[in-house]
């Protein structure tokens, strides 16, 4: 949102310039210069700038838009942009992982979200409970017979779910990210993957979890959730909704293989059988299997290309225009989305747009 501004009074030694105290308070956020640079800063900015207060003082009105963080949080020294820059949202994850390790990357990946929601064409229908459901009108209207990872983020998308990759954060000790997440804003859910892998297959899982945790109205109190404690009942729900949507009911004791010398082959044949992606099929028997098997599966049925899929996508259902052009461009600049971008048809146009 835009803020009325006021130039700031910094309490500062002489030495100190307003970009000094500004890259002192990111760093009490935990975010380093690095990060901040490649990741937050604007694409007109250069170092050259940062002994210029009037265009430091246009970067900190960026950056207090981009991730909502009031503006004095960056240049007021008795402050800690970190503690408006973390999300009160509701934490659910894994339990080697504590509310400090994930706060900081999570709460950047809601700040991106929230943006996506925003700029979202769509108008938001909820999910059925039912997975399957979902996935026999994801096949009525696939171009294939069984459900990929485009077309369950065609239907995510279409119904009003923003889905965006980010998986870039900040380094650190004790610092870590979430699996996936998934969180919601004045009523509309989003969803952000985090894993810097490329195969569709798992992307298209994780995709499919987090669906279901928005399906089965998890998301209690536009709370956030992100890695969670294997055997809680939540977790549990959204796995089955995953194994459903994405290789339709298949009796438990098919989920067997007896001779995993010919794995392919089983592979290959109960996702025949069963109209399924081979790959999506062995990765969640890899999964349902906790994962034991997962050096086979990624073997003989590991894929590429699901990042820039969603990035593509993303480029399809969002409309640049329903926000701010330069946070467009950071929105575009924190999912890696850039290139994507220019590479349209229209790339002239674009870039004057966005310059």
């Amino acid at each position: 949102m835009k803020r009325t501004f006021v130039f700031p009074m910094v309490k500062k030694m002489a030495s100190n310039s307003l970009y000094t105290v500004l890259m002192t308070q990111l760093k009490k956020s935990g975010i380093t210069k690095t990060y901040a640079l490649n990741n937050l800063f604007p694409y007109w900015w250069d170092d050259s700038l940062k002994k210029d207060d009037g265009s430091v003082t246009l970067l900190i009105m960026y950056l207090s838009d981009l991730i909502d963080v009031e503006i004095d949080k960056f240049w007021n020294e008795d402050t800690n942009p970190k503690d408006e820059l973390i999300s009160e949202a509701k934490f659910k994850k894994t339990i080697d992982k504590t509310d400090e390790d994930v706060q900081l990357a999570s709460a950047l990946a809601i700040k991106m979200g929230i943006w996506a929601t925003k700029a979202c064409k769509n108008d938001y229908f909820p999910l059925p409970i039912n997975p399957l459901a979902i996935r026999e009108e994801i096949l009525a209207n696939a171009k294939s017979k069984t459900v990929t990872l485009e077309g369950l983020l065609d239907y995510l998308w279409k119904n009003g779910i923003p889905v965006i990759y980010l998986a870039d954060f900040p380094k650190g000790k004790d610092k870590k990210k979430p699996d996936a997440l998934c969180s919601s804003v004045v009523g509309r859910p989003f969803i952000v993957l985090t894993r810097k892998d490329d195969d569709p297959a798992k992307q298209q899982f994780w995709l499919a979890h987090e669906a279901g945790h928005i399906a089965f109205n998890h998301l209690e109190n536009e709370g956030t959730i992100l890695d969670i404690d294997k055997n809680t009942q939540e977790e549990n729900e959204a796995n089955h909704f995953a194994y459903e949507l994405n290789c339709g009911k298949i009796p438990e004791n098919n989920w067997v293989c007896y001779n995993f010398n010919n794995f392919q082959s089983w592979v290959n044949s109960m996702a025949s059988n069963y109209l399924i992606e081979p790959s999506v099929f062995a990765q969640t028997f890899a999964y349902k299997t906790d994962n034991q098997y997962l050096p086979l599966v990624n073997k003989h049925f590991r894929k590429k290309g699901a990042i820039d899929l969603v990035r593509k996508k993303m480029l399809e259902y969002l409309d640049e225009n329903l926000i701010d052009r330069e946070i467009w461009a950071g929105l575009l600049k924190m999912t890696g989305a850039y290139d994507l971008y220019y590479a349209s048809a229209d790339k002239e146009e674009r870039i004057c747009a966005i310059s």
